[in-house]
């Protein structure tokens, strides 16, 4: 397994400068999230693509890729909005393939409600899109997950949903462990890492890629691991028993501070030790 952090750690540098000094701090690998700050809506920079796969291949860091998200809705009602997500997430396929990133995250649609016809209709949009989707990363040879989300408006929000939809699809999964801490807690399950570590065992055949940080349960935080409750003991171990062997994304929204910390405590939690 590969341990690394999303290029959001440092938010206020160019994308291409925050893999460099993702790379100085000693990371297995990075993710490139293609968002705001470092990626603003419009058409992606020919310049910028290149000097960002410069880095990569300078720095040798393997790289996945973090889709477009904000204010994105695979399956949305409004047609304009369904048009411009996929549009999107495809351009984002493809600097994936342009940069050699693998895998790329996607999330999922979402519906705010929870009338069963309606949220039935929008669920179906959404696998028509999430399918389509997955057919253009396919033909170019790039590999898509589906990240779990935190909030139950989410298509996939629970365990057993997600399983059916990576199964339906034979789509990898991106386990965010944060995200399904929160969730546990919405649900009601009392023991939070026992659930997840039983998720874990179930959507094995899936698992392809993880994204790790801590909070105290009510909101996504993304602090580092051991800042909130989560105590990621049965998590790891479970990631270990199902023979996990993808890239451990850390990713984090409060800057750069103690970055090198975080790494270090991400890489003992794993029993890992520097290169």
């Amino acid at each position: 397994m590969l341990i690394g952090l999303s290029s959001i750690f440092f938010p206020q540098e160019n994308v291409e400068v925050s893999v460099r000094k993702i790379a100085d701090l000693g990371a297995d690998c990075v993710e490139i999230n293609c968002d705001l700050p470092h990626f603003p809506p419009g058409p992606i920079n020919e310049e910028k693509k290149k000097r960002l796969r410069d880095a990569l291949r300078e720095t040798g860091l393997p790289s996945s890729l973090h889709s477009s998200f904000f204010e994105l809705n695979l399956g949305s009602g409004y047609p304009e909005l369904r048009e411009l997500s996929r549009s999107r997430i495809k351009e984002c396929i493809d600097l994936s393939s342009f940069l050699g990133s693998s895998p790329i995250v996607i999330h999922p649609g979402y519906f705010p409600s929870f009338e069963p016809e309606l949220r039935s209709k929008a669920k179906e949009r959404f696998m028509e899109d999430l399918d389509i989707i997955l057919t253009y990363a396919k033909a170019r040879g790039v590999k898509l997950v589906l990240e779990n989300i935190q909030s139950p408006y989410f298509f996939g929000f629970e365990f057993t949903e997600m399983f059916s939809i990576c199964q339906n699809l034979s789509l990898p999964f991106c386990l965010d462990i944060g995200h399904a801490y929160i969730m546990q807690g919405i649900c009601g399950n009392s023991d939070r890492e026992y659930e997840i570590a039983r998720g874990i065992d179930k959507l094995s055949p899936f698992l392809s890629h993880i994204h790790i940080h801590d909070n105290h349960g009510l909101k996504d935080e993304h602090l580092g691991v051991g800042e909130g409750n989560i105590d990621f003991s049965p998590i790891v171990k479970a990631i270990r028993r199902v023979g996990f062997e993808g890239k451990i994304i850390n990713e984090g929204w409060e800057g750069t501070e103690d970055v090198s910390f975080k790494l270090s405590n991400l890489r003992k939690l794993f029993g890992l030790t520097w290169c």
